[in-house]
C-alpha cells in the first residue's frame, strides 16, 4: 500500500481499464469526492479514488452530473456503511454538492 490505497486492489477493482469510459486503460488516479486539503490521509482512500484514463479524466471525471454523483452512489451501493462512516467523518469537509446524496442514503 502506497499514498493511503492498494494498487492492486484498485487495479483489479477497475480491471485496469477507464472506472467512466471502461475502454481505455486506466493510468491515472482521481479524487472524486473531494480533491481540496492536501495532505490529508483520507482523500487517499479506495472510496475517493477512481482509476481513469487520461482523456475522461481531462473532460469528465469533474463533472458532477456526469460522474461525481454515480461514483458516490456507486461506493455507497458496494461498501454500504463503511463508505458512510468514512464519508461523515470529513467532518464538514464534503463539498454541499453531495449533502442531497447523504440525507437519501440515510433513508434508504
Amino acid at each position: 500500500m502506497s499514498n493511503g490505497y492498494d494498487q492492486e486492489a484498485m487495479d483489479a477493482r477497475a480491471n485496469e481499464l477507464c472506472e467512466i469510459c471502461k475502454t481505455r486503460r486506466a493510468t491515472e488516479w482521481h479524487h472524486c469526492i473531494f480533491k481540496r486539503r492536501k495532505g490529508d490521509a483520507r482523500r487517499n482512500a479506495m472510496y475517493n479514488l477512481q482509476h481513469v484514463c487520461q482523456m475522461c479524466h481531462q473532460t469528465i471525471a469533474n463533472s458532477y452530473e456526469k460522474n461525481k454523483s454515480h461514483f458516490w452512489w456507486e461506493q455507497f451501493k458496494k461498501h454500504g456503511d463503511p463508505f458512510l462512516e468514512w464519508y461523515d467523518d470529513l467532518a464538514g469537509y464534503p463539498p454541499r454538492e453531495y449533502a442531497a446524496e447523504r440525507e437519501k442514503a440515510r433513508i434508504d
